[in-house]
């Protein structure tokens, strides 16, 4: 099973996997130019551990190791963020849980050369930005109420609160964070090649399906309604296109118009995996696992059989 994927530099693909779909254990690296593949690194704890969120930004991977699977009753588990330098073989830990205090594993980001990264402190997220080249470290927001997901690009974070619905951008050099004009009820920013791109959900709070797909250019107030419709989110963009699925678990492509028509460039027979993009690519992992059995619907899954496909977009 291959989950949590990453584009990044000229031809790296990086994406965690491991024998079951519940549980990926190994960080697997693809150079797209030669098709050259290994394994960076596996979870330090081989008993129950799993390695989840993979980002990378020009020659550093970064991923997060934990150390059992969070749950809905038990999200909080110990955890480490690691980097590595793909050219060097210098790797580095970023952060980790506090000794015997198990905490929400951050989701990081990377874009620019950076690495971002949610940590509670005290009753408040705060977030931080390190630049890998320097292992220089920025407290970027320091009193975050909430937060569902986050993007980097063109020097910028940009984020939401989740409680209130809307967008916030803060310099990775720290600074003061403003409120992205007319991105209200927005979730989910992605961001990339100076792109925005969120999710509208019918009422402020509500995290049910999304309705619209917006996209703006970072620091620019200009949101352009790019889907209009219920669909199955988790968009991300590139330089001139979005990318998201459909309740039919479909890849959608749409160009960055006003209402864009969209194509189908992929399908997959499961539930949808996450999708990465740079400015001219897009990657996403494919279940083509046979469906269950008529005379057996409930027993149990067939076993996977996924790839990733990677797309240039022209």
């Amino acid at each position: 099973m291959a989950d949590h994927l990453a584009l990044f530099g000229r031809h790296w693909l990086a994406y965690a996997t491991g024998s079951s779909q519940a549980r990926t254990t190994d960080l697997e690296l693809v150079n797209l130019a030669t098709g050259v593949r290994r394994v960076v690194a596996r979870s330090q704890w081989p008993r129950h551990g799993v390695l989840d969120w993979v980002e990378g930004t020009g020659n550093f991977v970064s991923w997060t190791d934990e150390a059992s699977i969070p749950s809905d009753g038990d999200p909080y588990v110990r955890w480490t963020l690691h980097a590595e330098d793909l050219l060097t073989g210098h790797r580095f830990l970023i952060a980790r849980s506090a000794p015997g205090h198990p905490s929400p594993t951050p989701i990081p980001r990377a874009g620019d050369g950076y690495l971002t990264w949610g940590k509670v402190v005290g009753q408040h997220l705060a977030l931080y930005a390190e630049r890998l080249s320097t292992q220089r470290r920025t407290r970027v927001v320091r009193s975050a109420t909430y937060l569902t997901d986050s993007g980097v690009t063109r020097g910028w974070l940009v984020y939401d609160t989740g409680r209130r619905s809307r967008l916030m951008e803060a310099p990775l050099t720290g600074g003061q964070d403003r409120e992205l004009p007319r991105a209200e009820r927005a979730a989910n920013p992605r961001a990339d090649c100076g792109n925005v791109v969120w999710e509208l959900h019918s009422q402020a709070g509500d995290y049910g399906d999304p309705v619209a797909l917006y996209e703006s250019p970072v620091r620019q107030p200009r949101p352009l309604r790019v889907i209009h419709g219920a669909n199955a989110g988790n968009a991300v963009v590139g330089a001139d296109f979005i990318a998201y699925w459909d309740y039919h678990v479909n890849v959608r492509l749409a160009g960055l118009t006003h209402d864009a028509a969209s194509q189908v460039i992929g399908s997959s027979a499961d539930v949808p995996a996450r999708m990465t993009a740079t400015c001219h690519r897009l990657a996403f992992a494919v279940d083509q696992r046979a469906n269950r059995s008529p005379t057996d619907p409930l027993g149990p899954p067939p076993k996977p059989k996924v790839f990733i496909e990677v797309v240039t977009i022209k």
